[in-house]
């Protein structure tokens, strides 16, 4: 690494002056950045939503447990970027499999749920080492900026959401108005696998749009936070400056080299000339250098007391990255990662154990979500659980749905009757009038129903049972009719005439004697 080649200014800077670095290189470095994520995350969501599309829940959780692996690829770039060597996309390209590949384990697993991804992630990817000695190193990293790093995550987490939700919304606004779009029927039918495919298409555009925004961003304000830090702990601009002092004396050339080494001495002060006249004897350095760190220049010793695991022998060094899961553990449920060097550890210690207390939280509702979703999914594609098998089955002559009986036997004229209430303008008459004889035939089809189901449990019914034997377009009009009934008995919200036609002519396609 060739500091002298450094492509930003070393100066001391706070830590949101670093982060707001970050962003500044994001920007200059613009094209090989976004271009190298976009070269990687574009088909790796194309690959996921494919084999995944049918469980969205599951598409999701996939593509943010693989976010830590999609962000080395802008860090690459910005590492080398930064020393003047920009790399090009097809350099990109064949680096790949050594940008991905090493510690995929740690950094999808050991360091998934770390709310200093950002800060920690070049320290895994540029510096490397054992699992213990990476550890070690990003404790030293993060000390006196834990903080930041950690608000850094949530804000683009919070960035992330809003982003997918104007763009969302932004989708929305240009869809035709009516129950069948509304936001709500259109999430829970994109939670329940039956959304129209082009609302499947806009939800992975739009959530791609808005981490393709935020995430090269997020990974460069990491970066900058820690080239900040490092540039502190190992004195790079001090470097840097003497070793420009070096390169003008070294101008002067051997002549005025010791003519203003005799001006020097002769100007500086008398304890400098004693000082320079001592010569430290090469047997005792490490006595020398004792004796000057004790000095009180060099600040007061202190004591930090906190619990950590008991050290482990050399035979157990295999095993690194169960040790540090389990160190970082014990620090998170203890609360101790604020140091003696941040500016007030009581309020960063005690904002880090809220953050940690929200994150664990949030991990565990996300986890019973997430089984939930898996059980309702196995009940429902289990062919040995039958629907609602502790209810009695519904029919049409003693059955009653959602309170309300079903259609009166005799369904032959149930379009034409249909059509006589809308010319009289009782339309959510004329759309009960279809719906509960729709839910009629399906019973007369086989379909299971319980004595007193609601709408929503019939509807999933008809998404899930093959016992009705109903083609997608059947369900698709049946979904569509649920939600107008819906729309019309409970917001009365009744649609417009040209809609209630085309369900009258769906319904006779889809239900009739004929269908």
């Amino acid at each position: 690494m060739n500091i002298e080649a450094i492509a930003v200014e070393l100066r001391p800077r706070t830590p949101w002056e670093a982060v707001d670095l970050g962003f500044a290189m994001a920007r200059r470095w613009w094209r090989p950045v976004f271009g190298a994520w976009l070269m990687v995350a574009a088909p790796l969501y194309v690959v996921v939503w494919l084999l995944l599309g049918d469980w969205p829940l599951l598409a999701v959780a996939a593509l943010w447990w693989l976010r830590p692996m999609m962000d080395r690829v802008p860090l690459f770039v910005l590492s080398r970027s930064l020393f003047g060597a920009t790399p090009t996309l097809k350099e990109v390209a064949r680096a790949l499999p050594s940008i991905l590949r090493p510690r995929l384990f740690d950094g999808l697993v050991v360091q998934r749920l770390d709310t200093m991804r950002s800060l920690h992630l070049p320290v895994s990817e540029l510096e490397g080492g054992p699992a213990r000695a990476r550890s070690r190193r990003r404790a030293v990293i993060r000390r006196a900026i834990a903080l930041p790093a950690s608000w850094l995550t949530a804000c683009a987490l919070l960035l992330n959401w809003t982003l997918l939700v104007g763009f969302l919304s932004l989708v929305l606004t240009f869809t035709p108005e009516g129950p069948q779009w509304s936001a709500a029927a259109l999430i829970s039918d994109t939670f329940d696998g039956a959304a129209p495919a082009w609302w499947m298409v806009a939800l992975v555009v739009c959530d791609f749009a808005a981490i393709s925004v935020v995430e090269p961003f997020y990974v460069a304000a990491g970066f900058g936070l820690y080239i900040n830090r490092r540039s502190g702990l190992e004195g790079w601009d001090v470097e840097l400056a003497f070793r420009r002092m070096a390169r003008r004396l070294a101008a002067l050339g051997a002549r005025a080299a010791p003519l203003l080494l005799v001006f020097a001495l002769a100007a500086a002060p008398a304890w400098a000339q004693e000082a320079a006249a001592q010569v430290i004897p090469a047997e005792a350095p490490a006595e020398v250098a004792a004796e000057v760190l004790e000095g009180p220049e060099f600040g007061e010793t202190v004591t930090e007391r906190r619990w950590r695991l008991r050290d482990r022998g050399e035979s157990e060094e295999g095993s690194g990255w169960l040790y540090e899961l389990l160190e970082r553990l014990v620090e998170w449920l203890m609360g101790q990662e604020a140091s003696a060097e941040d500016a007030d550890p009581g309020l960063s210690g005690g904002l880090g154990m809220l953050l940690q207390g929200l994150a664990w939280v949030g991990v565990g509702l996300g986890l019973c979500w997430l089984a939930v979703a898996l059980l309702r999914w196995y009940d429902r594609t289990s062919p040995a659980a039958p629907s609602l098998p502790s209810r009695p089955a519904l029919t049409r002559r003693s059955g009653a749905l959602a309170g309300a009986a079903l259609d009166p036997e005799g369904t032959d004229a149930v379009v034409a009757a249909a059509r006589r209430l809308i010319a009289e303008g009782l339309q959510a008459e004329a759309l009960a009038l279809l719906y509960r004889s729709a839910v009629g035939r399906l019973v007369d089809r086989g379909l299971p129903l319980a004595d007193g189901a609601t709408e929503g449990e019939c509807l999933r019914a008809v998404r899930y049972d093959t016992a009705a034997g109903l083609s997608q377009d059947a369900v698709a009009f049946f979904g569509r009719l649920t939600r107008s009934w819906q729309a019309a008995a409970y917001a009365h919200q009744a649609p417009d005439a040209d809609v209630l036609s085309v369900l009258c002519e769906g319904w006779g396609a889809h239900f009739g004697e004929a269908g």
